[in-house]
């Protein structure tokens, strides 16, 4: 939302006279607090969700009734219970007539909130136990599961993570009664952006609750969709970059935009079905599969990296250049290339699996091959053009 449109720099955000003065009640000040502590135990839950490690334990034979229990009971009762926190505290409805029963409701809301949370990382800490037999060998449905339980673990901190984000804006805003004689048209404008962070939330817990019904080949493709999402945020940024400073260049970034794109085409072609056709990586098996997956692993950080160095370039022009920047990026995309043009050429050698698709993906990957390195390419002649005492004649 552009804050500035709506009038709220020019509203909130200078000094308001006389605000000082407000008492607040006894009431809110318990809300106030209660969201400060909830906060700061929800990121020591989440700090300690982030270093769990399944080295030297295994899968809990509970493990399914923990899934079961967060995806029919834990999960889908907060949506109702931030919504009606979110409409019971800020909705312009009540704005004006906030009194102490309302505000001692929202703070029954957050206690629940919190048992719920605390509920849901004591279910996911539970998913693995010690071994006692450390030696054994690690089964195949051992290994989908014990993937599976990473992945949940991680969507759940992801999910945790922007919960505390929507409720630190919750707690900045009360006490909100302190702000009545003086907020007028930007209350609605501050409910509007509520609304959205809440509903956010909702669509969030909708997604996850139905991730844990994904087949394997689906947790995976949506991991991948993961990163092209990643890779989508950087492009959003690039494409609100300030280019407006006439004393910098601003040719590598707009160089890199064609390998971000690339980048994110790759990761959306392995995530999502070709009009209507399914990808040929549904034939594999999932050792295949995950050895794919860890073979793409580190690229959304590199690229991300990479991004980074050059923004920092722009900010220190007599910084340290480097003239190998974008070259490695062409081979972190050779391991997971190499990995899908084999089994493709398994795939046309079998007389029953459809040839015709078969050669299009082959194709499509050595077009987007040779795209992607035709970037890489243009990116760095324009870095080195720009930079050329830094690189060796040759």
């Amino acid at each position: 939302m552009n804050r500035q449109e709506d009038g709220m720099d020019h509203d909130i955000e200078r000094p308001i006279k006389g605000l000082s003065a407000y008492v607040v009640t006894r009431e809110e000040a318990r809300v106030y607090e209660a969201f400060g502590k909830f906060i700061v135990k929800l990121t020591g839950q989440i700090d300690q969700l982030d270093i769990t490690s399944s080295k030297g334990k295994k899968i809990s034979p509970e493990l399914d009734r923990h899934v079961h229990r967060l995806k029919t009971v834990l999960l889908p009762s907060l949506p109702r219970k931030f919504c009606q926190m979110c409409d019971m505290l800020f909705s312009p409805v009540y704005f004006l007539n906030l009194e102490a029963p309302q505000f001692l409701a929202a703070l029954e809301l957050l206690t629940e909130v919190e048992a719920t949370i605390d509920e849901i990382t004591s279910c996911v800490s539970s998913f693995w136990v010690t071994d006692s037999h450390q030696e054994a060998p690690v089964t195949h449905a051992e290994n989908v599961k014990r993937y599976r339980c990473r992945r949940t673990r991680d969507k759940i901190v992801d999910l945790m993570d922007q919960v505390t984000l929507l409720l630190e804006s919750y707690g900045a805003l009360v006490p909100l009664a302190a702000m009545r004689p003086v907020i007028r048209y930007p209350a609605t404008v501050v409910w509007r952006k509520l609304i959205e962070d809440t509903h956010c939330i909702r669509d969030c817990i909708d997604h996850l609750i139905k991730w844990f019904d994904l087949s394997d080949l689906g947790v995976v493709k949506d991991q991948w969709q993961g990163m092209a999402n990643e890779l989508d945020d950087l492009i959003d940024e690039l494409d609100d970059f300030p280019y407006d400073d006439p004393h910098q260049s601003f040719e590598p970034l707009q160089a890199f935009i064609p390998i971000l794109k690339l980048a994110r085409l790759f990761f959306n072609k392995m995530s999502k079905p070709t009009n209507g056709e399914p990808h040929p990586i549904s034939q594999m098996s999932f050792s295949q599969l995950q050895q794919l997956l860890n073979s793409t692993l580190l690229i959304p950080s590199q690229i991300t990296n990479c991004y980074d160095s050059i923004e920092t370039e722009l900010r220190v022009p007599q910084g340290h250049i480097n003239p190998h920047l974008a070259l490695n990026l062409v081979s972190l995309f050779q391991g997971p290339l190499n990995i899908l043009n084999d089994f493709l050429a398994l795939q046309c050698a079998d007389p029953h699996f459809p040839q015709d698709m078969c050669q299009k993906f082959i194709f499509w990957y050595a077009d987007w091959q040779f795209q992607f390195s035709l970037a890489v390419r243009r990116f760095n002649t324009t870095y080195r053009d720009l930079h050329p005492h830094h690189f060796p004649p040759d």
